[in-house]
């Protein structure tokens, strides 16, 4: 009786230890009417490490739901020493045609951290009282693996761009938010979704061109970094 009782209080002693390293934690939870919530959490403390910590991240079991997106694979729970920059956090759509999601975060204890959505350019403060999120997101049955973005850090020498004739090829793109490209006058022409690699100047709407032959246009990454092209048919 007397070992059984050590036992338990080592182990009392250990989960209290463990529980005193934890400097912060969060949960995200997805959700969608006529399905189950799916959730994502967070873990933090000093001795993990800024990456995947082996025993306490957890893979996610099934397709779907909600993650953290690292290194080509998902994990439903996600320890580190921080909310990492620009750690995205991916989820699925279900097969279905309601394309209204929210996003719910409970389980707050310690660091406030930002939760950016790089389709709708909005900044979602995450802390003790952040209320619901609700979004759009289709097409159904599909996966996005960078559609929010934890804490995002700008590191502007890494975008890549080349503009040949009236083709704007664009890769590593750092500068999370939407693209927009704007006439001389200030007027939004189009606005491109994150994740976008091409925009084509030559197109057209009802037979007409949207972008004028020879004229200079502003495009315009997140609001972060601009440039001017000139369209050349």
């Amino acid at each position: 009786m007397k070992k059984i009782a050590f036992i338990v209080s080592l182990l009392c002693l250990t989960l209290s230890v463990t529980a005193q390293s934890i400097t912060s934690t969060s949960r995200i939870v997805l959700k969608h009417t006529g399905q189950p919530d799916k959730e994502v959490n967070f873990i933090l403390s000093s001795s993990f490490s800024d990456g995947f910590d082996n025993t306490w991240d957890a893979a996610a079991a099934n397709p779907g739901g909600i993650y953290v997106y690292y290194g080509g694979e998902r994990y439903t729970t996600w320890a580190s020493n921080a909310y990492s920059a620009n750690l995205p956090v991916g989820f699925a759509t279900y097969n279905d045609d309601n394309t209204a999601y929210t996003l719910s975060f409970g389980n707050f204890d310690g660091v406030t951290y930002k939760l950016f959505d790089t389709e709708a350019d909005e900044v979602i403060e995450i802390n003790g009282s952040t209320p619901d999120y609700v979004f759009t997101a289709s097409p159904k049955d599909t996966t996005f693996n960078d559609r929010f973005v934890l804490n995002v850090s700008v590191d502007a020498g890494n975008l890549e761009t080349c503009f040949t004739g009236t083709e704007l090829q664009i890769t590593n793109n750092p500068f999370y938010g939407k693209i927009v490209v704007k006439d001389g006058g200030g007027t939004t022409k189009e606005t491109f979704a994150y994740g976008t690699t091409s925009i084509d100047f030559n197109k057209k709407v009802d037979e007409s061109y949207i972008y004028t032959d020879g004229t200079e246009y502003t495009v315009s990454f997140g609001g972060s970094r601009s440039f001017i092209v000139k369209v050349k048919r």
